[in-house]
């Protein structure tokens, strides 16, 4: 009886010690989170405008000063993240150590980020102080930027984007912005530690809300985990992404399903009577939930954290139906090649013969030799309506010319 009194107490202090320290990590991550969001800033006049201009990879750019450098450094302005110093550009700025603290990838992993601290920061008129940064590795290929001004910075101001002009308006309230009363007004949900603004919309009649993200960073019109469209049983035109995939060490690279665009006939935005029909989403199970940059481009866009609001005003036909060559590449940096790395099923490139893992030679006569050439490709396949490929397969030179096509073709 002695043995098992003790064996119980001992279960119960090591069930109290789980519990603090659970308690105690929970804390911990939202404290610090809390942190990166953080910020002193100076605004002497009742608003500011800052010019901004696109990179190759299709984010927004600001050129952001450090410190009393007079030099400037473009960072991605992006709603949706911490702010961030990409990993191979931290030893360029004079930064102070200041811990680690978890964060959340796209597809909603955790991870352990390093933190620095910034003592000044300066974005046109704006000089921000004692601001948090994390450092992050970036995966991405073609992005010309040092890192992230997000939420931390963008929280503590309100922005109006336009995207005609290419300039922000920078207030400090919002009655300081210009408002029509013909705009379109959404109220958001803000998460209270991360400061991420959510707007709830449904796919379908009767079925529940969806908070998506807004989240300026990511390039498409709206990202969903494709769970969410397979609980609401939605029958939806589709097309699959195909990339490489293998079954292990060894074996040939095959070509597996990455990813799923849906042709969502009507996406509502709760609370309202606003909809979007005929809008393509971007789809993979387990995705975080995005609004994003290809959606508000067709606006001028107004963000507010202190009132929680979303103001948009149309500058455009709200037509969300893109046109597609349909393909895409990466560039080995070790090998210095480019490769096939994602077809579209039924696009413009399969129908014309393109295949995953096909070597790049050039793309409308850009040669790709380096990285460089790459970017310069890619903007190509990304703008040019006609694109002229040439591959080499199998020790074989091959040329497919391409025409761009609507993703779907609507009755």
């Amino acid at each position: 009886m002695k043995f098992f009194k003790k064996l119980l107490k001992w279960m119960v202090i090591i069930a109290l010690f789980v519990i603090v320290a659970i308690l105690g990590s929970v804390y911990y991550i939202y404290s610090g989170l809390s942190d990166m969001s953080e910020a002193k800033f100076k605004f002497s006049s009742t608003y500011d405008t800052i010019p901004f201009y696109f990179s190759n990879s299709g984010h927004m750019l600001i050129d952001v000063k450090f410190g009393k450098e007079s030099n400037t450094y473009p960072f991605i302005l992006d709603s949706g993240a911490s702010n961030t110093i990409f990993a191979r550009f931290a030893d360029d700025f004079d930064l102070e150590d200041n811990g680690y603290l978890p964060s959340i990838g796209s597809l909603g992993n955790f991870f352990w980020s390093e933190v620095k601290e910034i003592d000044r920061l300066k974005l046109g008129n704006l000089a921000f102080t004692d601001l948090n940064f994390q450092v992050s590795s970036i995966s991405g290929q073609c992005i010309e930027a040092y890192g992230i001004i997000g939420i931390g910075v963008m929280r503590h101001l309100v922005w109006q984007i336009d995207f005609e002009e290419q300039i922000l308006i920078v207030t400090k309230e919002l009655s300081d912005q210009t408002i029509a009363s013909s705009d379109l007004k959404f109220d958001l949900d803000q998460n209270p530690y991360g400061h991420q603004l959510y707007i709830p919309v449904h796919l379908s009649k009767g079925k529940k809300n969806i908070d998506v993200c807004v989240d300026l960073g990511s390039s498409g019109y709206l990202s969903l985990d494709e769970n969410l469209i397979l609980r609401d049983s939605l029958k939806l035109k589709s097309k699959t992404i195909f990339g490489e995939g293998s079954g292990g060490l060894g074996e040939q690279k095959e070509a597996v399903a990455q990813e799923k665009i849906y042709l969502m006939d009507t996406l509502k935005f709760s609370d309202t009577d606003f909809q979007i029909n005929n809008l393509p989403i971007n789809s993979q199970k387990g995705h975080l939930d995005l609004l994003g940059l290809g959606f508000f481009r067709k606006f001028k866009t107004t963000i507010s954290w202190r009132d929680n609001r979303l103001i948009l005003s149309p500058i455009d036909s709200l037509d969300f139906m893109p046109k597609i060559i349909g393909f895409n590449m990466n560039f080995e940096e070790e090998s210095k090649e480019t490769f096939i790395s994602t077809v579209i099923k039924n696009s413009p490139a399969q129908k014309a013969g393109i295949q995953l893992d096909q070597k790049v030679i050039d793309i409308n006569g850009i040669a790709i030799k380096n990285s460089d050439d790459f970017c310069k490709a890619r903007s190509a396949l990304q703008k040019d309506k006609i694109i002229d490929v040439h591959i080499k397969d199998n020790n074989m030179s091959k040329h497919y010319k391409v025409k761009e096509e609507y993703l779907f073709e609507l009755n």
